[in-house]
């Protein structure tokens, strides 16, 4: 899935001295935000696009990914926590089917 990948030391000071991280960046385009509620009871889903990546020199954030949603005061205010899945492609409708077989409520931003 990574069009380019480099293992690197720790980046943030909380993790163990021996620790790795994998600096990994996908192909941009369209993709899908998604994250199952901690209660399992409901999915969160948005269209996002993934246009580019910044660096950050001095950041625990060296490598981010600039992502563009519709309306990012509304992403903030659904999102249920700062962790998200990211899905490369548009797989809102396969989402909203797998909430409704599943009989989960559906939070789209």
């Amino acid at each position: 899935m990574a069009t380019k990948w480099t293992l690197r030391e720790k980046v943030l000071s909380i993790v163990d001295e021996q620790a790795h991280v994998i600096d990994a960046q996908i192909g941009t385009g369209p993709m899908t935000l998604t994250k199952l509620h901690s209660r399992l009871d409901r999915i969160f889903l948005c269209g996002a696009e993934l246009e580019s990546y910044v660096q950050y020199p001095g950041s625990d954030c060296r490598n981010g990914g600039l992502i563009r949603v519709k309306d990012g005061h509304q992403l903030v205010e659904r999102l249920y926590s700062h962790h998200v899945s990211i899905i490369q492609g548009n797989h809102n409708d396969e989402l909203r089917m797998v909430a409704q077989l599943l009989g989960l409520i559906l939070d789209p931003c």
